[in-house]
């Protein structure tokens, strides 16, 4: 039984995972839940949410990964600035729509003539500031590996 309060539609524009991975995802919220109350077990956000993320955790782990890196870190989990995660976010439902826009067959790829490979995004600062955590946690909310590249030196000279 869900638990007042819980909003299916949040959770599933929050997670792209399927069939077998959504039954896993309620399958470890049932499990949380009836650990918690197992005479009358009730499903909460919080249990769907930590059951969504380890099926997108586990359905990385299990790509072919050779030169990738799993995100293990969803942006739920980061401590930013609230400008910074209103951009990191804002990104997140570009790329989803995005993908939307591509399936639906609107012609985007024709126009250039190629698939689209991936997102791509820039982050700059001194080392410790967070950039590769909130790379990460980009590639986690989108359920994509995630390839770390890096620039030397001052960009502005030449």
């Amino acid at each position: 039984m869900l638990a007042e309060g819980v909003d299916l539609e949040e959770i599933s524009l929050k997670y792209e995972i399927t069939g077998g991975y959504i039954r896993n995802a309620v399958l470890a919220a049932l499990l949380s839940a009836v650990g918690r109350t197992p005479k009358a077990p009730r499903l909460t956000q919080a249990d769907l949410h930590a059951g969504c993320r380890e099926q997108m955790r586990g359905a990385l782990q299990a790509a072919e990964l050779e030169s990738r890196l799993v995100p293990l870190r969803s942006l739920d989990q980061m401590v930013v600035a609230p400008a910074l995660l209103t951009s990191l976010r804002s990104i997140v439902a570009l790329e989803k729509a995005r993908a939307l826009l591509h399936a639906a067959g609107w012609g985007m790829d024709e126009q250039r003539g190629q698939q689209r490979g991936g997102t791509t995004a820039l982050f700059w600062g001194p080392p410790g500031s967070g950039k590769r955590a909130a790379a990460e946690a980009l590639a986690f909310e989108l359920g994509r590996p995630m390839k770390v590249g890096r620039c030397r030196g001052d960009i502005g000279e030449m």
